[in-house]
C-alpha cells in the first residue's frame, strides 16, 4: 500500500514542482547561443520523452560539444529559475503539498531525487517553502550519476537502511520509471505516464491520489 513504506523517495520536476517553461527556456537560450535553430515547446517536449537522456537529444538535435553546452544549459538553468520564481511563473503542482503533509505525518524519511542542478534545486525548495518537507536532497552534489542510474536510490536506502521493499519512489515520466526498475523498488506515477508499463501506482493527479488516501 502507498501509506505502509518505510521511506518515501520523490523526484521534483514535473512530480512536485511545474518547471516545463523553465527548462524549455534555458534549453532554447543555450541552443540560440550557438546559432542554431531553437525548438518548439512541443518539439522540446516530445525529443525528451522519445529518448528519455539529455545526452541523446543533443546528439539527435546536433550539438557537438555535448559538455559545453549542458554546462551552459545548467548556467541558464540557475538563473532562469530564479527569475521564473520572482515572478511567480513556478509553483508546486496541485495537491502535491497536501499529499506530502500526508507522508510527511508517517514519520518515515523523506528525500528528494532531481537530475536538475544542485543550485537550482536549492532556489526552487527555498523559494516555494519546501525544502524542510525533506530529510535529504540528492543532486550532482551529493552523487555522480543521474537517474535513471540507481545510484540516487540506492544512496537513499543506505542512508536510512531501508530495504528494496521498504521504498517508494514517486515521479511522473518513462525515466523515473526506469530508474525506479533499476533499483529494484516500487514507483508510483502521477500524471500521463500512470498507465505504462512497470508503474506500480499510477493516478491522473494528486486529487485522485488523495481521495484514495481518504477512502482508505
Amino acid at each position: 500500500m502507498i501509506l505502509d513504506k518505510e521511506g518515501y523517495l520523490f523526484d521534483l520536476d514535473g512530480t512536485l514542482v511545474d518547471t516545463g517553461r523553465v527548462e524549455f527556456k534555458s534549453f532554447n537560450s543555450a541552443v540560440e547561443s550557438r546559432g542554431m535553430m531553437s525548438l518548439e515547446i512541443g518539439e522540446f517536449r516530445n525529443y525528451f520523452e522519445k529518448y528519455q537522456s539529455f545526452s541523446k537529444v543533443l546528439e539527435a538535435i546536433g550539438v557537438e560539444e555535448k559538455e559545453e553546452f549542458i554546462e551552459e544549459f545548467h548556467e541558464k538553468l540557475v538563473d532562469k529559475t530564479a527569475e521564473y520564481l520572482d515572478s511567480g511563473d513556478i509553483d508546486t503542482i496541485p495537491g502535491a503539498l497536501e499529499f506530502l503533509r500526508e507522508v510527511d505525518k508517517l514519520g518515515k524519511p523523506m528525500a528528494l531525487l532531481s537530475n536538475s542542478p544542485a543550485d537550482a534545486v536549492d532556489i526552487k525548495l527555498e523559494c516555494l517553502g519546501i525544502r524542510d518537507c525533506f530529510d535529504n536532497i540528492y543532486t550532482d552534489r551529493r552523487i555522480e550519476n543521474k537517474k535513471p542510474h540507481p545510484e540516487g536510490i540506492k544512496q537513499f536506502m543506505d542512508d536510512y537502511s531501508l530495504e528494496r521493499p521498504d521504498v517508494l519512489f514517486i515521479g511522473d515520466s518513462k525515466q523515473d520509471i526506469k530508474t525506479a526498475e533499476n533499483a529494484g523498488v516500487e514507483v508510483m506515477i502521477v500524471g500521463g505516464n500512470r498507465a505504462l508499463d512497470g508503474v506500480d501506482y499510477g493516478f491522473k493527479n494528486y486529487e485522485e491520489l488523495l481521495e484514495r488516501i481518504r477512502s482508505g
